[in-house]
């Protein structure tokens, strides 16, 4: 494949090369090519990348990365966005409550819905930011997710998992993995 974009909720099998191609695969990517297997573009997994090589010795700038799911990622975004909004929120009906001229204050009703409103909000607050700690776990879960390179990586090669990126200053060779352990990355 030479210039091509595959976007698949499956995995990606490829007999030979691949060549300044962008792949994005919900499953695994499995490059089998002997000579040469990655040079260029951008390789996307939420589960596992095999080449046989990766790169070539000019240096070209290659990315294989491991994320996350895309549903994750966009509920974190929008649980993102909602408790920003919260926040928004009760800070203004803070400051209102607060600068009430004296006659809004002598009214019981409207003060008291005021602070219900404050208090709903709040704990709605809540709740999201737990989502969002659960999610946000979700997220940096790379236990089982592996890149693996089986002959050679040459220099300009990025490996991400997550958070986590390396790119590549010299050359490895040799059965390698990359993965994160104990919150780190690790080549093994």
């Amino acid at each position: 494949m030479k210039n091509q974009t595959i976007i698949t909720d499956g995995n990606v099998n490829i007999a030979r090369e691949v060549i300044n191609c962008n792949i994005t695969a919900r499953k695994s990517i499995r490059i089998y090519g002997h000579t040469l297997s990655v040079a260029g573009g951008t390789l996307t997994s939420t589960e596992a990348i095999v080449v046989k090589t990766v790169g070539n010795i000019s240096g070209v700038k290659t990315l294989l990365q491991i994320a996350c799911e895309p549903e994750i990622v966009a509920q974190a975004a929008k649980i993102k966005e909602e408790i920003e909004g919260h926040k928004a929120n009760i800070k203004k009906l803070t400051a209102l409550l607060d600068t009430l001229p004296p006659a809004k204050k002598l009214n019981k009703e409207y003060v008291r819905k005021l602070k219900t409103a404050i208090v709903t909000l709040g704990q709605q607050l809540a709740t999201l930011e737990n989502r969002a700690r659960t999610i946000s776990i979700a997220m940096s879960k790379f236990d089982n997710m592996f890149i693996r390179i089986d002959r050679v990586a040459y220099p300009g090669t990025t490996f991400k998992i997550g958070e986590w990126n390396t790119t590549l200053s010299d050359t490895i060779t040799g059965g390698k993995t990359v993965r994160i352990i104990d919150g780190e990355m690790r080549i093994l």
